[in-house]
């Protein structure tokens, strides 16, 4: 006679499904982890390509960084931007997408419904920005020139003077409030910008100047020398009126180092 087989007992199949889902609940977190991790390598790969493509267009542009933005032309469509500048010294434009920004459909479909208007599409689809106004400044004149930009010599401490990081808005190409988080394509320095923003004492981000703290409470930081370091956000945005007040801001952003926007 053949021995019927014995099956799991209840209990025991919930002994199982427990166990499982213990070691589910000790593994998604580190795994979630592990993936944001390599977003952030990545981002700091994409941002150091960057910073290095911007050195060779000072080499060959006098020692001189691109200008932030100017437009020699009428519309939108002719403003010429500082990645712009340095899309002919990379390999593909993606590389202004920070891997850990969810990317926004609905910014470049409004951009193609008014192309002339608008602001440039990667302004709203990009993550990373550049430091404003002490290592990158707009036009300076009323015929919208190519303004002069940094001299990379006159830095003193290029280790220590940030060119870039990771950056978000809550506004649309309009200037409209939304909910969702978009690039930015610069940041500003709270030494000179309190309210977060240049317009006319409109703030884009009064409370974090635009810099975004998407990995894991601090962004990446691409410096004048190209070396890529993670700072926590709130040591990038500190309020400060003189050296003493925060003296790693003020140094980060070139505040007191640097002349700025001639």
């Amino acid at each position: 006679m053949m021995k019927s087989s014995r099956g799991f007992t209840l209990i025991e199949l919930l002994v199982v499904i427990a166990v499982i889902a213990v070691l589910a609940a000790v593994l998604f977190p580190v795994l979630l982890s592990a993936r944001e991790s390599a977003k952030q390598a990545s981002c700091a790969a994409n941002m150091a390509e960057l910073a290095k493509a911007a050195l060779m267009y000072a080499d060959a542009n006098n020692g001189r960084l691109p200008p932030y933005d100017y437009n020699p032309g009428t519309t939108q469509l002719t403003r010429v931007m500082w990645y712009d500048c340095l899309f002919p010294y990379v390999k593909t434009k993606s590389i202004l997408r920070c891997p850990s920004l969810k990317y926004n459909s609905d910014a470049e479909e409004q951009w193609w419904q008014n192309p002339k208007s608008l602001a440039p599409m990667y302004n709203r689809i990009a993550g990373i920005g550049v430091a404003t106004p002490h290592v990158f400044w707009s036009k300076n004149s009323a015929n919208n020139t190519k303004p002069p930009g940094l001299v990379l010599a006159i830095v003193r401490r290029p280790t220590r003077i940030m060119m870039m990081t990771d950056t978000y808005i809550l506004r649309d190409l309009n200037g409209n409030p939304t909910t969702i988080e978009r690039g930015f394509p610069c940041c500003y320095c709270p030494g000179c910008c309190p309210n977060g923003g240049m317009n006319a004492g409109k703030s884009y981000d009064p409370l974090y100047c635009n810099i975004s703290d998407r990995h894991r409470g601090g962004a990446n930081v691409a410096f004048l020398d190209t070396h890529i370091r993670w700072v926590k956000r709130e040591t990038l945005v500190k309020r400060f009126t003189l050296p003493t007040d925060a003296p790693e801001t003020s140094e980060i952003w070139g505040h007191f180092d640097l002349p700025g926007k001639p």
